[in-house]
């Protein structure tokens, strides 16, 4: 297994889908070097492991495709089809599977180009989506189309990985001088990503539920219009042709094919007009509302995000919280599991008109007296300054119990070093990727200059883009999205360290007089620790 950074650079100029596709079709498709690495450690039998292999390989689309591939030219002998990742690993059997493991080329999360990383999460989100709208609607077969969904951003990696600058001006076009997606597709690839697909899955044995996926989907984009308005018609107003439409709106092989629209839609940025024109699609094939629609790809994104765990691209659940209002998480249900995971749940989101109306006022701080206190406990007695531990638990316990933030990052420089890390979590998961961070603050960006003098200052969506810059490459992706305080902490004018504060903890936005009292208190720890002249 070798361990490699992606290649970059571009191919001669290539026009048209068989061109691509030929190309294409001969460069290497890396895995991410930890999942592949799980996986050996398993079929060797080590003790510790408990996943099943085929639940490990469905957490790498490019290990999905390599097994999938190898176990197809087996079943295609005998005239059958790899119906799913376990399907595959049992047509393998364990020595065949570890043959492969040692043939395929491995990548870090970190030498990935991150377009690339991108787009295998957008594949599996795919497949998260499909898989919950079919064990939603209680079909069968979902393992064959939760594959055709993953295994049909193929072109999208090879092209983010083998012709970057190509892909990057695409993005270009379409987001920057919005230029129509199939337009710019013609002009820099010379056919459309849909032929391109077409072409390049022609030249694989791969399962014929895929292409059946894509042509449903061409179907979808084509009667977007006619199928929105069939969902809330009246049964008696509906044509015979009308009535053919919506039979074939509710075939299994639409749970692919909706869940590719959505892929397209999250290419970099969400694409969010073709999103929107989405959710009745899914509202009707669910039988459900709008609502539920973007709760259940909210939620589909959320699972993903926390599978890869990866911090060098912003997760696709996060940007899609920068979408406009109605795009954020209307709650926390649950949805149904697809192979990677452990377990499904059963029952889809209920409709939002029959949940509970939201208390929608800021909340003022949570105990403005405790806050007073803990101000007087960390004001200076003396010219002896207060330690650090004494002075940082005072500040922590007035944080989370006088102003009420929910979830906070303590960050510390241990002594002698020029090193920042992350020393304590409150209301993060035990494998949130910020509790693992550290970096050299000596390096120019943010933590330089907090670690620097005295300051504080939010990150939130306005200016969130602008910081980026300065944040080390990918922690914007772990940041919470819905504003963050940061302010640094000092003792005798040397660095101590910073807290970040997440400003929207349980959906419930600190108000200003909340975050002025949280600055407040960060002052007086650092005024206590660096005693009372």
């Amino acid at each position: 297994m070798a361990h490699t950074k992606t290649p970059t650079h571009e191919p001669a100029e290539l026009k048209g889908a068989d061109a691509w596709a030929d190309y294409l079709k001969t460069r290497p498709l890396p895995v991410r070097a930890d999942a592949l690495a799980e996986l050996r450690a398993l079929l060797a039998g080590k003790e510790g492991n408990q996943s099943a292999p085929h639940r490990l390989i469905a957490t790498d689309p490019a290990l999905t495709f390599h097994v999938t591939l190898q176990a197809q030219k087996l079943q295609q002998a005998k005239g059958n089809s790899v119906r799913g990742p376990e399907h595959a690993v049992n047509t393998l059997g364990s020595e065949r599977l570890s043959t492969l493991c040692h043939t395929l080329t491995a990548v870090t999360d970190n030498d990935m180009p991150a377009m690339a990383f991108r787009a295998y999460a957008d594949s599996m989100i795919a497949g998260e989506l499909a898989w919950a709208m079919l064990q939603l609607k209680k079909v069968s077969g979902r393992d064959e189309l939760w594959l055709a969904s993953v295994l049909s951003g193929l072109p999208d990696w090879l092209l983010w990985l083998h012709a970057p600058q190509t892909m990057i001006a695409l993005q270009n076009a379409v987001y920057r001088d919005e230029e129509p997606v199939q337009s710019a597709e013609q002009r820099l690839l010379g056919c459309t990503r849909d032929a391109l697909c077409r072409a390049l899955l022609s030249r694989f044995q791969v399962p014929e539920e895929i292409t059946e996926a894509l042509e449903q989907q061409q179907w979808l984009n084509a009667q977007e219009t006619e199928l929105a308005a069939l969902k809330d018609a009246d049964s008696a107003t509906l044509t015979g042709e009308d009535r053919a439409r919506l039979v074939k709106l509710q075939a299994p092989i639409t749970a692919s094919a909706l869940a590719n629209r959505v892929r397209v839609a999250a290419r970099p940025g969400w694409r969010e007009p073709y999103l929107t024109a989405s959710l009745p699609l899914i509202a009707a094939y669910l039988g459900g509302s709008v609502d539920d629609a973007r709760r259940l790809i909210q939620n589909c994104c959320v699972s993903v995000s926390r599978q890869l765990g990866a911090t060098c691209w912003m997760s696709p659940a996060a940007e899609l919280l920068l979408l406009p209002e109605g795009w954020r998480p209307l709650g926390t249900t649950e949805v149904p599991v697809p192979p990677a995971a452990v377990a499904p749940s059963p029952a889809m989101a209920s409709p939002a008109a029959s949940e509970p109306p939201s208390d929608t006022r800021t909340p003022r701080c949570l105990d403005e007296a405790l806050v007073q206190q803990t101000l007087a406990n960390l004001k200076p007695q003396s010219l002896s300054p207060m330690k650090p531990s004494a002075a940082l638990t005072e500040l922590v316990k007035g944080l989370k119990l006088g102003v009420g933030v929910q979830r906070l990052a303590l960050l510390l420089v241990p002594a002698g070093t020029q090193q920042i890390k992350t020393t304590k979590l409150i209301g993060f998961t035990s494998k949130h990727p910020l509790g693992s961070f550290s970096c050299d603050f000596q390096q120019p960006g943010l933590f330089n200059q907090l670690c620097s003098r005295p300051a504080s200052l939010i990150i939130n969506a306005s200016n969130r883009q602008r910081m980026q810059t300065q944040l080390p490459r990918g922690f914007d992706s772990i940041l919470p999205m819905g504003g963050t305080l940061w302010v640094s902490l000092f003792a005798a004018e040397k660095p101590i360290g910073v807290i970040i504060c997440d400003l929207q903890g349980d959906q419930e936005t600190l108000s200003d007089e909340a975050v002025n009292l949280a600055k407040s208190l960060c002052q007086a720890a650092t005024k206590a620790m660096s005693g009372g002249g």
